[in-house]
């Protein structure tokens, strides 16, 4: 039901909020950016109630609440659209956007062989590791550094869940290594 319904609902809305944000003047860009952040959230809501089989189970999101950072945190939600990957980064300085023009499939495939790789201890998970690494990660590497950040906190969206983030390797060395890491349903 959620994959055939909701999940093609909200990523049209998701992507819609996302184009209309561009080229706006950074006040209502930003507005945007946040509605775009609440209809994920509402997206991980639908998912967990679609889960448990009870619309009454998981409470509303509520659209504007303010969660409050902690400095040195950012919360990373890595969302799959039809033709890229869009990474919504909220810190303790606000919300910002990292887009990476890989599609939804080649991505789905890719942390699939990942994950797989993993599970059966294949010793060629390293280059699946880095090219995830370099569209999930790299993008954000200079908004870290910027601002001092040692803790990530992601939301994964479909077959990203599969993903260990702390496994996913800069070319020197593992996320984990580098981060404090967590993967949670929805904040």
């Amino acid at each position: 039901c959620y994959t055939q319904l909701f999940e093609p609902i909200y990523s049209c809305l998701i992507e819609g909020l996302l184009h209309t944000s561009d080229g706006l003047s950074r006040g209502r860009g930003k507005e945007l950016l946040r509605r775009a952040r609440d209809a994920v959230e509402l997206l991980k809501q639908t998912e967990m109630q679609d889960f448990l089989g009870d619309r009454c189970a998981v409470d509303a999101v509520k659209g504007g609440s303010s969660t409050v950072i902690p400095a040195g945190t950012a919360v990373v939600y890595a969302v799959l659209l039809p033709r890229r990957v869009e990474l919504l980064v909220e810190t303790r300085q606000g919300l910002q956007r990292f887009t990476e023009p890989v599609a939804r499939e080649p991505m789905r495939a890719l942390a699939g062989r990942f994950a797989t790789a993993l599970r059966t201890s294949d010793a060629g998970f390293l280059p699946m590791s880095q090219q995830l690494y370099g569209h999930l990660l790299k993008p954000l590497e200079g908004l870290i550094q910027q601002q001092g950040i040692d803790t990530l906190v992601v939301l994964p969206d479909g077959a990203l869940r599969m993903v260990p983030f702390g496994a996913l390797h800069d070319g020197h060395q593992f996320a984990i290594e580098k981060f404090a890491l967590s993967n949670v349903a929805g904040m």
